[in-house]
């Protein structure tokens, strides 16, 4: 992490993906690289390309291209943000989401467009649940449920009696964890608790998507009403999930090395590509789809799966959400 970078753009010569029509932006990547002085490339053999086999990455959000972060030259970060600029655009989405870390002992702020981050306060060593709602952080640490304040990291405890907790989301309204076998509805404004109806022994993941509570249980994905226990069963099998995030209309889901986008309401879904092999940190922001991978920030198209990476450093993050 840091903010002095280097822009680098390497063409791909294997098309491994689709690539939405970005002519002019093509031509401003094109454009960068006439200007720019030489930069070396970065090897893309570690970056999957949903094969199985470690071989050349596909191609990235920006054109047949991949864009990279590393610390260097800072004043090339405004090439970088342009070029992010883009693909917001071409996903008819402008940035209101932010980003949240923990990383090692440190909860960050993370810019969306850039990966830019900002250390807002420490003591968040080993903290591996964090979500939103109401416009705060909410962490659980131990034994702990925290709420924090995203401008400057300011916390205070809710409730305790968390430890074993293993799973946490939220809704507009209300928190969700799943603690020894049962799923818990809290008050975001005082810690107050109660349990939703239902046997929940099992539980892996919990996400909120199209307005219900997703739930992986024992390798199966249920659409579930928090209020009734009411729930409904969703096809195929998530055996090998790694990490999950919802929004209004989709849940997304790695599992195993493939990064899925899942219709909360029929189960339905679609391959957006691979290289997310034991990604554990995932969150979505204004469309778009950031995942920490082997230390580094990416971006991912929710459309094309085309992806770009943006910050690295990220080696020590232990949990990871949107606001």
């Amino acid at each position: 992490k840091g903010y002095g970078y280097q822009i680098i753009l390497k063409r791909s010569d294997q098309f491994c993906g689709r690539v939405p029509a970005l002519p002019l932006f093509f031509h401003t990547a094109e454009s960068v690289l006439a200007v720019s002085s030489p930069l070396t490339p970065i090897d893309l053999s570690s970056r999957n390309n949903g094969t199985g086999n470690r071989s050349p990455a596909k191609p990235s959000i920006f054109g047949r291209k991949y864009v990279h972060l590393l610390k260097g030259d800072s004043m090339k970060i405004r090439m970088f943000t342009i070029l992010t600029a883009a693909l917001m655009l071409s996903s008819g989405v402008v940035s209101a989401d932010w980003l949240y870390a923990v990383d090692g002992d440190y909860l960050y702020s993370v810019d969306p467009g850039d990966g830019t981050w900002n250390s807002l306060s420490s003591s968040w060593y080993g903290t591996e649940l964090l979500t939103s709602c109401q416009g705060n952080l909410y962490a659980i640490q131990d034994d702990m449920l925290y709420v924090a304040d995203p401008d400057n990291g300011e916390w205070e405890s809710l409730s305790s009696t968390w430890d074993g907790s293993n799973a946490l989301t939220a809704s507009g309204t209300s928190l969700y964890a799943c603690y020894m076998g049962n799923i818990y509805e809290i008050n975001p404004y005082n810690g107050d608790w109660e349990s939703i109806p239902g046997e929940y022994t099992g539980t892996q993941f919990l996400a909120w998507a199209g307005g219900a509570l997703m739930v992986i249980q024992n390798d199966v994905l249920y659409r579930t009403d928090p209020a009734s226990g009411n729930y409904t069963e969703l096809p195929s099998s998530y055996a090998g999930t790694t990490a999950i995030a919802g929004t209004s209309n989709a849940l997304y889901v790695v599992q195993g090395d493939i990064l899925y986008k899942v219709d909360p309401y029929t189960g339905d879904y679609s391959d957006l590509g691979g290289g997310y092999q034991d990604v554990t940190e995932m969150a979505v922001a204004d469309g778009l789809i950031y995942t920490i991978w082997e230390g580094t920030l990416w971006v991912t198209d929710s459309n094309s799966g085309d992806f770009a990476g943006l910050t690295d450093s990220w080696e020590g993050a232990t949990a990871f959400c949107s606001l």
